[in-house]
């Protein structure tokens, strides 16, 4: 089995993206099917867009990624359309959340 975690925020308070659950939704349609339209990944979809209610918070988003690496898989894939931040050293970041 092939899983797939697909990310996509727009609505951050302060900073405001526009594409990120287009991004999102394009690449799970992507990656859902082959050209010839067998079975490829099983997707997951999980944006928040302007006019969204609920909204993604550290908690489910860590949540949502371990459970996509749990769970038995031949390929595990994790896309995020979103903020990220670099740490102080530029080693290493950090996916934003809400």
């Amino acid at each position: 089995m092939r899983r797939a975690l697909l990310i996509g925020i727009n609505d951050y308070d302060n900073s405001p993206l526009n594409g990120c659950v287009n991004d999102a939704e394009k690449m799970a349609n992507i990656l859902a099917t082959h050209e010839n339209e067998e079975r490829n990944f099983d997707c997951q979809l999980y944006v928040s867009d302007h006019d969204d209610d609920e909204r993604i918070n550290k908690r489910e988003l860590k949540t949502k990624i371990c459970e996509l690496f749990e769970q038995p898989a031949d390929v595990a894939l994790l896309y995020f359309s979103g903020h990220g931040s670099l740490d102080s050293l530029g080693a290493g970041g950090y996916l934003v959340s809400q």
